[in-house]
Parts: C-alpha cells; structure tokens; sequence
C-alpha cells in the first residue's frame, strides 16, 4: 500500500503542477499511471479516501485515466492534461470539445508558463452554458445513513459484540468484521456494509440483539448497545 499511495499522491501533484507541454512532465505521469493501474487495490474506491487523504472524485478519475492505453494517455496529456476535462468531455459534442481546445492552446500559447488548469474555466464555463453542472450531491441512501451512525459508536460497544459472537458462533465474516472494528479508527468498510447491516438484522431477527428495558439487570455496556443498533436501524429502515 505504501507503494500505491507515493505513487497516487505523486500524480496528484503532478496534474496540478499542470505543465501539459513539458515532455518531463508528461513522461512522469504516464510512467506513474502504467505503475498505478498494475497496483491499484481491489476494494471500494471509497474505502480510500481516508488512506489518500483525497476526495472520491479525484480518486476516480486517477483510476480511469490509469486505465488507458499508454498511447491514450499521452495524446490526452500532449493536448490538454486536464482530470476535469477528460470527465466531462462525454457531456460535450465533437464540436464543443474542438472550440474549447483551440481557445485554451490560444491563451496557453501566449502564456509564459503554460499551464492546463486554464482548462477547467473554460470547460466549466460551457458546461454552465448547456445546463450540464450537477450543482448537488446526490441525497445519501438509507444504507449510508445507517453505516454512518454505526461508525460513530464507542468502540467498546463493537468489543462486547465481537464477544458475544464467538459464544454465538454466527458466521466467521461477521466475527472477523467485529474484530476489526474494535481498533481505533476502524469503520465499517463499504463493500461489508450491505452484509453487516444484513447481518445486524438478522441478528434482531434471531432475538441475539434484542430491546433491553432500562430497569433489567442485563449489564450495562450490552443494554446500551443493543438498544442502540435496534434504534440506528429502525430509524433508516
């Protein structure tokens, strides 16, 4: 991992150094991307955002560019070398892509120090123009709200859960899971979370995790956590 994120991080840089005319510039990108799609890690890109201390789109758009040909990618570098570009270019027709381009090769062409982020107000500045900018995220799903309050449980409660399974002896990937999840910073990962909620159900379900009264004698650490997992799944159900 360590390997990947010097690498990604490193590409990070250099496309907002920016320096599309520069054959040095290119060259390291195009090195750096071959090496990327050939480690990149098999999980949710999600799950990387805090590895990478970076946001999902630009992740995304690392992965995809990784993902061409080397012959691709340098064409995409030598005439613009611009994340933002090539992701929206599928909402621009042939035409709208060519007027852009030649507008900004004119104003880089005078330019100094040359430098593809010219490209991003170009290109926004269409994209406005043809009502294509998507101003708002799309509103979180039930399953995100739910694996986000999960997350924010103290990490003792997931400790006394983990003990219980193993006297339950329900299914290993759920024990493993619950394992992790006593470290510190640990989450609940977005490949498991359609399992681990599924799991947590079933577990209600089964009467394993049940609704303790606050006057019951049942100790404390599982009262509270019981009763909140049924409260965080019964409110995104």
């Amino acid at each position: 991992m360590d390997e990947f994120k010097n690498i990604y991080k490193s590409t990070v840089q250099l496309f907002e150094k920016g320096d599309f005319e520069e054959d040095d510039w290119r060259d390291e990108i195009t090195k750096n991307l071959i090496k990327l799609e050939k480690i990149w890690p098999e999980t949710d890109n999600l799950d990387l955002e805090e590895e990478l201390e970076d946001y999902i789109w630009r992740i995304e758009q690392i992965q995809k560019w990784s993902q061409l040909d080397e012959e691709t990618i340098k064409d995409e570098l030598y005439n613009h070398g611009s994340l933002f570009f090539y992701d929206i270019k599928d909402d621009l027709t042939d035409e709208q892509q060519d007027q852009i381009l030649k507008k900004f090769w004119e104003l880089t062409g005078d330019a100094t120090k040359p430098n593809s982020t010219t490209l991003f107000r170009l290109a926004a500045g269409k994209l406005k123009g043809i009502n294509k900018v998507k101003k708002s995220k799309q509103p979180k799903s039930k399953l995100d709200k739910t694996i986000n309050e999960l997350n924010k449980l103290e990490k003792h409660y997931w400790a006394k859960l983990y003990e219980l399974s193993l006297d339950w002896e329900i299914d290993e990937s759920l024990t493993k899971i619950l394992k992790s999840l006593k470290k510190t910073n640990a989450k609940i990962t977005k490949k498991d979370s359609e399992y681990f909620v599924d799991m947590l159900k079933y577990l209600i379900d089964k009467k394993y995790i049940f609704q303790i009264d606050e006057e019951d004698k049942t100790e404390v650490t599982t009262k509270i956590m019981f009763n909140t997992i049924i409260k965080v799944l019964n409110k995104h159900a």
